[in-house]
């Protein structure tokens, strides 16, 4: 692999998910959503979300180090080619494409894949739908919960996990989104959500 380039803020989220021992996507998220340099959306939100399930996946299945490292190294060379603005001029949230840039991995899919193509190529179409329905205008917070929330949930099938995230998450961040969809949103104060 070549040298990865990193922003200064990549290099930040990349350090702290190597050195965490977090299991829990949703609190890992919000412990980097929360670094005073995420803006509120942004293609980092492209490289967040995968930067977030290799590390739970390596704190709980594969403690390697070095595979974490390289893991975490293909997240940021994969989700650098999804520029901003991908979900206006291009049809797709870049979120949900940091899902299938996870799955891609830990699948060892290729395009000569079988099996494997289907699938990740499901799994990231059925979050781009959930994220579809949820309406817009765009919100990089929303889209990554609903993004996580749909891995998680194929984890736990697919890798025969039992990883638990709170049905009650509430988004923190509505007071810095001018467009925020308010009591329209999954995640807005006491509103219940249900997702699959």
């Amino acid at each position: 692999m070549n040298q990865i380039i990193k922003t200064t803020l990549q290099e930040k989220i990349y350090d702290f998910c190597l050195e965490s021992k977090e299991t829990n996507p949703f609190i890992l998220y919000n412990q980097i959503v929360n670094f005073t340099e995420v803006p509120m959306h942004g293609p980092i939100h492209h490289f967040i979300i995968p930067a977030v399930l290799f590390t739970i996946y390596h704190n709980i299945i594969n403690s390697d180090l070095d595979v974490k490292r390289k893991n975490l190294d293909i997240s940021i060379e994969r989700s650098n080619l999804v520029p901003a603005g991908f979900c206006t001029n291009f049809g797709s949230c870049g979120a949900g494409l940091g899902v299938g840039i996870f799955f891609s991995v830990i699948t060892n899919n290729s395009a000569l894949s079988v099996n494997t193509w289907s699938n990740v190529i499901t799994i990231t179409s059925e979050i781009e739908l959930l994220i579809a329905k949820n309406g817009g205008p765009r919100c990089c917070k929303r889209d990554s919960y609903l993004s996580l929330i749909k891995a998680v949930n194929v984890l736990n099938k697919q890798q025969n996990l039992n990883l638990n995230y709170n049905t009650e998450i509430k988004c923190a961040f509505s007071k810095k989104n001018p467009h925020c969809r308010l009591n329209n949103c999954l995640f807005y104060k006491n509103n219940v959500h249900k997702i699959s």
